[in-house]
């Protein structure tokens, strides 16, 4: 083997080893983009949750008890009636 063809297969090795490199860095960004994707999805995710909780949280809080009511049978009948009337109607 002459050393011209010997360089000239080492030069091909090399544009062949650049090429992998190339494709192997275009995989590690197109990874990185999903993981920061998949990263902002779960953060998001995440607060969503936590504003359910509150909210639901805070409509505990402000629905009525049946302790907070004075024992009157018929106010706490009128109330169970309009929970099932909005039942009904959100159906």
């Amino acid at each position: 083997m002459s050393g011209a063809s010997l360089l000239s297969l080492k030069e091909a090795q090399i544009r062949e080893l650049e090429l992998r490199l190339a494709e192997r860095e275009q995989e590690t960004q197109d990874l990185r983009t999903e993981l920061h994707k998949s990263q902002n999805l779960t953060e998001q995710l995440e607060l969503t949750h936590t504003r359910a909780i509150k909210r639901s949280n805070l409509l505990a809080e402000r629905s009525p008890t049946v302790s907070g009511l004075s024992g009157n049978s018929k106010e706490i009948e009128a109330i169970g009636n309009i929970g099932k009337s909005l039942t009904v109607r959100g159906s």
